[in-house]
């Protein structure tokens, strides 16, 4: 166990919350005046775990609530074996405690009340309270109590808990539970094995001599099966081909027979087909004569109306009105600008002439003129809101004076009033717990015994000054602090004055304050205002004039060259006469571009249709010379045509027939080559009787290879039980010989530590490996003179052989000083052996005042070399040439009515 973080509240002296972080300390020594509140550091340690303080005990522990705290709390993180756990235990007006582990991130606290929660605790400590207080924590007075003054017996249970010892206990108990689970294992392992005894290998090899019998005989018989197999599928197979060729040949001869009327049929049919051909092209040369005449009517009529419109369209106008409603939206913002400038469009011939960089010129001097006239009246504005801030800012300066000066005087008597106040609550002091004492009794927080009684405190008399002081110390920080920002913002002393009325100047103060500040927000926003308009060299009066001169020149320019645009007409009407005119011009434009594509799409399909017509009649030419047995006249053509679906029925009739007949022909031939494949064929085919003696054979040699199978599957299944038998009596047997060996183990190990012979050796070789390190401690404590030994005789008591005088004594004769060496080397030589367990802290309170200088210096080095094994040791002292040793010290400061703990450098 090792403490990483203690706090306390209400608990002895520690009015307050008091946080020791102990994270990384291994060696810190705790120091203070006495009564200061150091011991109650590790009274805190074992209230937390225990709920008891050694001084007191678990009845008695509200006397270690500070006499002002509503409750006693103590929390304590303690890390044991690599987790972190923290214990919660408060007193009050509610008892509580609660324990949390620490998991990840969060803290899981534990579902455990009561007793359970307490012995929870212990098992994971390892120990019990008095164990602690004897090995872990030694409080004052009681260092050397494990050495001098408990009896052997108690010190024989403490150590058997602290190596574990109490454990063989449970390991009797489990050994003789184990040995008889071990005989009744071994009977019930007799009893399976009698049960098994006809499971030999005798027998096993008896069945598979039977199997190898019956698998010879199914082989042959599946044999014999194999080849009546093959001969009766082989007469199946040619009573098939044989009456299929029957059936082929049948069928050939009756398509033979239906074959000179299906061809005349056809033949007729391609007649008609070759005159249709003749018939469609010249039915297609007449379509196209057609066609070409009627195009050539169509181009004439296109052309007369195209030359008409050409006459009439002026693309000249049309190109100038387009270029007018391109730039409509300049005219527009000319226009606008115009308007701006306050002018209308009109003829002005002393004006100059309008030019195409006047518009920026103009849009400048149209801006530039608002500018200028919003400056002149900023500049205005400006003069008048300064002089107005000037004087605001002398009456502010005057009322901050007058208010330092009141607030000077006032701050005066309220000091005085303070001290008054405090000198009388000084001289009430101890007075307040005058309740809690006794007298010859110790002091609660000091724990010096009381001589007398104080003064009797009248009631409520503290309270009301403690309240009154308060006030008065409000009132002053209030007033000092206000003192000091007007001091600053006057930047100068001020001599004293009368007290005046602070009220009144504090709100006049406020009044002029608010105003200067208003005042200066408007005179920064004008300055503001005139540096964003760019005015400050300019002479604002000549600039407005020589603006005013350009804009109306600019504008006579602009009025006159849109009244010549407009040809008199204003902005409005002139728009919509354009529109109307240009859409007349476009749409007569368009119409000559279809009108010209018309003729052009017109020409193209005459050429084609051309070219179509003389494609035809090369074709027409072609077919009568293909087909020289046709007639030229169509009438006679025409005489040829059967009915399509005539035509269509008759050539398809023809090609089902020759597909038929060849589908039979081939199906011939096929049957022809599977029949070579039987061969060598019979004389005679086999007939159907034949097949069915085939059959009735293979029906018989079927039943005697199943019943073959069935017992050769029974004698598989009784070897695989058979098997599995005797690898079980093989498994059983072996379990059998390590049961009896294990029993002879637990048997022997039951009956040693029933006469405890084990126990007794173990106990006494821990004893002794930890008097060997107590005595190499002690040895280097006094210098060679004292060593341990134990009477076991008497029941675990401690002597002391003298190497100075020779001589044996019992612990008990040891003086202080020779106590505490010995004590201190028996209990580090305990700790570092249970710090390869559970514990990695010492603690030790007092004692050392009984040493000389030497020896106080061989603890010293003996306590550093333990705080550099990774173990948190811990020691309370006045000597202050100890506490110089020790690389932290924690101090406890002791206060009025209360202690601060603290650690220091």
């Amino acid at each position: 166990m090792r403490p990483v973080r203690i706090e306390l509240e209400g608990f002895g002296p520690y009015r307050k919350r008091q946080v020791v972080d102990l994270e990384g300390a291994d060696l810190f020594v705790i120091t203070g005046p006495t009564g200061s509140g150091k011991t109650t550091l590790l009274d805190a340690i074992t209230f937390a775990l225990y709920g008891r303080v050694h001084r007191l005990g678990s009845r008695r522990i509200e006397e270690m609530r500070h006499p002002e705290a509503e409750r006693m709390w103590v929390s304590l993180t303690f890390q044991v074996d690599g987790r972190v756990y923290r214990v919660e235990r408060e007193v009050g007006r509610r008892r509580e405690v609660r324990v949390a582990e620490h998991l990840g991130e969060r803290w899981q606290i534990w579902d455990v009340r009561g007793r359970n929660l307490e012995g929870s605790l212990e098992r994971i400590l390892g120990m019990d309270y008095d164990t602690f207080v004897r090995t872990v924590l030694l409080p004052q007075g009681e260092f050397d109590r494990f050495l001098r003054r408990d009896k052997g017996s108690e010190r024989r249970k403490i150590l058997d808990h602290l190596f574990g010892l109490d454990v063989l206990q449970d390991m009797r108990t489990k050994a003789s539970e184990r040995k008889g689970n071990l005989e009744s294992r071994i009977a019930a392992l007799e009893a399976e094995l009698e049960s098994l005894k006809e499971a030999t290998p005798e027998a096993l090899e008896q069945v598979r001599n039977r199997m190898g019998q019956v698998k010879k005989a199914l082989e042959a018989k599946t044999s014999e099966l194999k080849k009546v197999q093959d001969v009766r599928d082989h007469f199946r197979a040619l009573l098939a081909l044989y009456g299929e060729k029957a059936r082929l040949q049948e069928e050939l001869s009756r398509l033979m027979e239906a074959e000179p009327a299906l061809l005349g049929d056809k033949e007729r049919a391609e007649l008609s087909q070759r005159a249709r051909e003749l018939v469609d092209l010249l039915a297609e040369k007449e379509k196209a004569e057609a066609l070409l005449k009627e195009l050539k009517e169509a181009d004439a009529q296109l052309e007369e109306e195209r030359d008409a419109l050409a006459r009439e369209l002026d693309l000249a106008e049309l190109e100038r009105l387009e270029g007018l409603w391109a730039q409509r939206a300049y005219l527009r913002s000319l226009h606008d600008l115009l308007g701006k400038a306050g002018e209308k469009p009109a003829l002005h011939p002393e004006a100059s002439p309008w030019e195409e960089e006047d518009e920026a010129a103009l849009r400048e001097v149209l801006e530039e003129l608002p500018r200028m006239e919003k400056a002149r009246k900023l500049k205005e504005k400006l003069v008048r809101q300064e002089k107005e801030l000037s004087e605001v800012e002398a009456g502010l300066q005057q009322t901050r004076m007058a208010l330092v000066q009141t607030l000077q005087a006032e701050v005066e008597e309220l000091e005085e009033r303070l001290g008054h106040l405090e000198r009388h609550l000084g001289e009430l002091g101890v007075a307040r717990f005058r309740h809690l004492l006794r007298p010859g009794e110790p002091c609660p927080l000091c724990l010096t015994p009381v001589q007398a009684l104080p003064p009797a405190l009248e009631e409520g008399k503290e309270k009301e000054l403690e309240g009154e002081r308060k006030q008065v110390e409000t009132q002053l920080a209030r007033k000092r602090v206000e003192l000091e920002r007007l001091l600053t913002l006057v930047g100068q002393e001020v001599p004293p004055a009368k007290v005046g009325v602070v009220a009144a100047l504090e709100k006049e103060e406020t009044r002029l304050a608010r105003q200067a500040d208003e005042l200066r927000v408007a005179v920064g926003s004008l300055k503001k205002a005139l540096a964003d308009l760019e005015v400050e060299d300019l002479d604002l009066e000549e600039e407005f004039r020589r603006l005013g001169q350009e804009k109306h020149r600019l504008a006579l320019s602009l009025a006159h060259h849109l009244a010549q645009v407009l040809g008199g007409k204003n902005l409005k009407d002139f728009m919509t006469w354009l529109e109307e005119r240009l859409r007349h011009l476009r749409g007569q434009k368009k119409r000559l571009e279809e009108l010209e594509e018309g003729r052009r799409e017109l020409r193209e399909e005459l050429g084609l249709v051309l070219a179509r017509l003389e494609e035809k009649v090369r074709a027409l030419e072609q077919a009568w010379k293909d087909n020289p047995d046709l007639p030229r006249d169509g009438k006679a053509l025409r005489a040829l045509l059967l009915d399509e679906a005539e035509e269509k029925r008759a050539l398809e009739d023809w090609e089902k027939h020759r597909d038929h007949v060849l589908r039979v022909e081939g199906a011939l031939e096929s049957l022809e080559a599977r029949l070579q494949e039987l061969a060598p064929l019979p004389e005679t085919p086999p007939t159907q009787e034949d097949l069915e003696a085939l059959e009735k054979r293979l029906e018989d040699l079927s039943q005697e290879i199943g019943e073959l199978s069935q017992e050769l599957g029974e004698l598989r299944g009784e070897l695989v039980n058979l098997e599995g038998e005797v690898k079980r009596r093989v498994g059983l047997e072996e379990d059998l010989r390590e049961r009896r060996r294990q029993f002879r183990i637990w048997e022997a190990l039951t009956s040693d530590l029933q006469q405890r012979a084990f126990p007794e050796w173990l106990h006494r070789r821990l004893q002794r490996a930890l008097l060997v390190r107590a005595n190499e401690i002690l040895h280097q404590l006094s210098s060679g003179r004292y060593s341990l030994r134990v009477r076991e005789e008497s029941g675990l008591e401690y002597e002391v052989y003298d190497a100075w005088t020779g001589v044996h004594r019992s612990a008990h004769t040891l003086s202080g000083g020779e106590s505490f060496l010995a004590s201190l080397a028996l209990a580090l030589a305990l700790s570092e052996e249970l710090a390869r367990r559970k514990l990695e802290a010492f603690f030790l309170d007092e004692g050392f005042g009984t040493l000389d200088g030497e020896t106080l210096e061989v603890v010293a080095q003996a306590l550093e070399g333990l705080g550099r094994q990774n173990r948190m040791i811990g020691v309370i002292t006045h000597v202050e040439s100890l506490a110089q040793r020790f690389p932290m010290r924690l101090r406890v400061r002791k206060g009025r009515g209360e202690s601060v703990v603290e650690w220091v450098d």
